[in-house]
């Protein structure tokens, strides 16, 4: 491919199909996906599941457990830990609901339902069992 018009003082043939960069006064060729060009998204979710495989692969026993409101944060964490775990680890999902004079049972807490929620999602898309636990918090435990 031609940089139009090709005799001009400066201008110069170059081959299609690449990206390149002017620095410094030289036409540097870049690799066909280079870093510069990957979305922030992109960047913030390889570094993040780099710190999450780091950690997992550090434990030596065969469960890893997770507080789990079914927000998503902890449910983005429990996806990037079942990316880097061996299939035979478990991965314990624990939910907490506190007592609430406000709601009748632990069953109807916020966290609870999101929990259930986010759990069956989660767990449709993976085959590796996730044990939701559901642990109750009474008024007289946390005053």
């Amino acid at each position: 491919s031609s940089i139009y018009p090709p005799d001009e003082e400066g201008w110069i043939e170059v081959l299609c199909d690449f990206i390149y960069h002017f620095h410094n006064g030289r036409l540097e060729l870049l690799p066909r996906d280079p870093p510069l060009l990957r979305s922030p998204s992109d960047t913030l979710l390889d570094l993040l599941s780099e710190a999450v495989r780091r950690r997992v692969l550090l434990r030596h026993d065969s469960s890893l457990a997770i507080l789990f409101s079914g927000g998503l944060d902890c449910s983005l964490l429990t996806l990037l830990a079942d990316r880097h775990l061996p299939p035979t680890t478990q991965i314990d999902l624990i939910n907490v609901a506190f007592a609430n004079p406000r709601v009748p049972d632990y069953a109807a807490c916020p966290d609870r339902q999101t929990g259930i929620r986010s759990h069956q999602l989660l767990q449709d898309g993976t085959r590796r069992r996730l044990n939701f636990i559901e642990v109750n918090v009474s008024l007289a435990e946390y005053q």
